[in-house]
């Protein structure tokens, strides 16, 4: 996610663009805004890009913003200022936050307008560990295959959204990667939002209040050895959602005769995305 900041400038700078005229924009007065990339979550130390908007006709990548000041403000008013990680490019800070809680993001930096935003980390997707189970069906070779059962805990009175990717612990590179498998939910799959890493994402507009397990196919494995499987299930806050939807969205328009479409922002006084997640990790051996 380290350049996602800056692939966020460059698509709200296409977006504002037409496909079929060439905007004179030599005379307009364009005031540089900041560009906030937030996205965290309740498992991991808080982690915030910080870098400034460019010109549509700019093709140079942003520099991040090294001298801004940069805080956290939980529920209760305690302010945590956050310090520039050199080897990340990212404002950090020791401090994780919690499922269920709001927090303020306020960054000020010199020659720009001050922006924030306000951040939301939802409850768990689920109290309850994922499973495996081998030898649940075949290929089409014949070959026996397995199943992953992930449990969602959906609530019945907010709107729910959910993240889930699967990765495979490899053996000769000592290190997970992503399994990607498909979900033999077929409602689920044939409207969830496909990312880059290999997870799905989508709501609970089918099992809005229900539980749900939601299974996917594990291809067969060598008997010799013991498969290893990492199942991230998380709940995502609607920013979090609705970014995620207007870059699908934007990926997916943009032909002949149609406008891309714009990507979601929530920074006040600035762009970029500023949401939260709640995640659970669950290693099946």
């Amino acid at each position: 996610m380290k350049k996602l900041n800056y692939f966020l400038i460059a698509i709200l700078g296409l977006a504002s663009a037409s496909c079929e005229t060439e905007l004179d924009v030599s005379m307009v007065n364009q005031q540089k805004k900041i560009v906030i990339t937030a996205l965290l979550n309740d498992l991991d130390p808080i982690s915030i890009g910080v870098s400034k908007s460019t010109v549509i006709q700019d093709s140079l990548i942003p520099e991040p913003l090294t001298n801004a000041v940069v805080t956290f403000t939980d529920e209760s008013g305690n302010v945590n200022t956050c310090t520039f990680d050199g080897l990340t490019e990212k404002y950090v800070n020791t401090l994780i936050p919690q499922s269920g809680k709001t927090y303020t993001i306020k960054v000020k930096a010199p020659g720009f307008p001050d922006a924030s935003a306000v951040v939301s980390i939802p409850a768990k997707a689920s109290l309850n560990k994922s499973t495996w189970r081998d030898s649940t069906g075949l290929d089409s070779f014949g070959f026996p295959t397995g199943t992953i059962s992930v449990n969602l805990d959906d609530r019945a009175d907010v709107k729910n959204y959910y993240r889930i990717t699967i990765f495979y612990w490899d053996d000769l590179t000592a290190e997970w990667r992503v399994l990607g498998p498909a979900s033999t939910d077929a409602e689920i799959n044939n409207r969830a939002i496909k990312t880059e890493d290999g997870g799905i994402i989508f709501d609970d507009r089918s099992f809005n209040g229900d539980n749900r397990v939601v299974k996917f196919i594990t291809p067969f494995a060598d008997p010799n050895i013991t498969p290893k499987y990492l199942v991230v299930s998380e709940s995502l806050s609607a920013e979090y959602y609705r970014y995620f939807k207007s870059l699908d969205d934007y990926k997916n328009s943009g032909g002949l005769f149609s406008e891309p479409t714009a990507v979601f922002t929530n920074i006040t006084n600035g762009l970029g995305i500023a949401a939260g997640s709640s995640a659970r990790k669950d290693v099946i051996l």
